[in-house]
């Protein structure tokens, strides 16, 4: 036994990794804590410091969340950091399927239901986890459920984009979305997608998508090839299971669940299909169009590279947020924050935020923000109260092309 701080710890610890190691310890009032302590030559590193920091942020946050790994303290000593945690007992996802094999589909519904409750709360809180995995879920004795490691996690209501690369990659293969595979920015739908794999791994005990030695080709798979099938592993699955799989793990972001709490209806009402549910109803979509003539917004009408119908903007309320999301409609294409679209794609743009948009890629053709959300705003009925919206396949569209570049940042936090 030692002293650290304030806290009285085993001299053996209870897990360990390349960034340092995590002990058991004793508060002074005798409760028992995991403390995560980080080593000088990763404290060092500016970077790793703001991730650290920003973990313990998030995990406050929510520290009144069921379902979340909880934090008490955190502090620097002699050159280390450390993180005082809940300490969870039981085992992980990964390893109660490793043990036990696949589970029964009631089972996996069942933890399935329970994850997605604690991930709702996550993302009503702003936060995309963006490495959800088996290997970061942990099972209680109790059968109840925790999150862990938020050292990826994302600010989203900070604006897209904040403190994140543009075309870095950042999670876990087999279980990362398309859109995250491919660089391009994410929101809470990522996590939902991730949770999709979860899932399948649960009701398969294999994960979807398996690590051939190759980064770029693993990624290429996730954003290329077809989700696979549970029938392929499992042969009796039953064909509602087998709709809600496709419909959580679609590539395309805005034909899936867009909400955990949509994507736990569905497995409530699998389970008990006599029991009504009311589901979150769709709101009304309120958008403005955008380009050089004949638009709701006219702009840089003498600039032709603009064009006549250059851009959508459609309001939208999810459980992760309120968006404006930004569809280029265009020939020349848009820069917003500094990341390029062309025609078809999208960039959902947070309610506060005040993004640079250059129309065509040019900086004499900014679009004037304030314009468009307060056009947006007069057009949502004042006494109406907007809720989750749920948009259809035949809403959405797949976007025209992809960004084709691949860049691979270092995990922090290993698998």
């Amino acid at each position: 036994m030692r002293q650290i701080g304030r806290y009285t710890v085993d001299d053996t610890p209870i897990g360990s990794g390349g960034m340092g190691q995590v002990l058991r310890g004793w508060t002074p009032q005798g409760q028992i804590v995991a403390i995560k302590e980080i080593l000088p030559e990763f404290c060092a590193d500016v970077e790793f410091r703001f991730r650290i920091q920003r973990e313990v942020e998030f995990l406050r946050r929510l520290n009144d969340k069921p379902g979340i790994v909880k934090v008490y303290d955190s502090f620097e000593l002699n050159n280390h950091l450390y993180i005082v945690m809940e300490l969870v007992e039981g085992q992980t996802l990964e390893q109660l399927i490793s043990t036990l094999g696949r589970l029964t589909v009631n089972q996996a519904c069942k933890y399935m239901i329970r994850i997605l409750e604690a991930m709702q709360s996550v993302h009503e809180h702003m936060v995309v986890h963006r490495d959800m995995k088996p290997g970061n879920i942990m099972i209680r004795p109790d059968d109840g459920v925790c999150i862990l490691d938020f050292g990826v996690a994302r600010d989203q209501g900070a604006g897209s984009g904040s403190h994140t690369v543009v075309g870095s990659i950042i999670g876990t293969d087999g279980y990362m979305s398309p859109e995250q595979a491919n660089g391009m920015d994410i929101d809470h739908r990522s996590d939902i997608y991730s949770l999709a794999c979860v899932f399948f791994y649960m009701l398969s005990g294999h994960h979807a998508y398996i690590s051939k030695g190759n980064d770029v080709q693993m990624m290429m798979d996730i954003v290329n090839k077809p989700f696979p099938r549970l029938k392929d592993y499992v042969s009796d699955i039953p064909s509602e299971i087998q709709k809600i799989m496709d419909r959580a793990s679609d590539k395309n972001m805005m034909r899936r669940y867009q909400s955990c709490r949509e994507f736990g209806l569905d497995l409530k009402q699998y389970i008990n299909p006599g029991t009504h549910i009311d589901a979150p109803t769709a709101t009304s979509e309120i958008s403005v169009s955008i380009g050089r003539e004949g638009c709701d917004i006219c702009t840089a009408t003498d600039n032709y590279r603009v064009s006549r119908h250059h851009a959508d903007v459609t309001f939208k309320v999810f459980t992760g947020g309120r968006y404006y999301v930004y569809r280029d409609c265009s020939s020349n294409g848009t820069t917003i924050d500094g990341t390029p679209l062309k025609r078809g794609m999208t960039y959902n743009i947070p309610e506060g935020c005040n993004p640079v948009i250059l129309l065509a890629n040019d900086t004499s053709s900014r679009l004037d923000w304030s314009e468009v959300t307060a056009m947006v705003n007069s057009r949502i009925p004042a006494s109406g109260d907007t809720k989750p919206s749920d948009t259809s396949p035949a809403q959405a569209e797949e976007p025209e092309e992809k960004p084709g570049f691949f860049g691979r940042l270092k995990k922090m936090f290993g698998r």
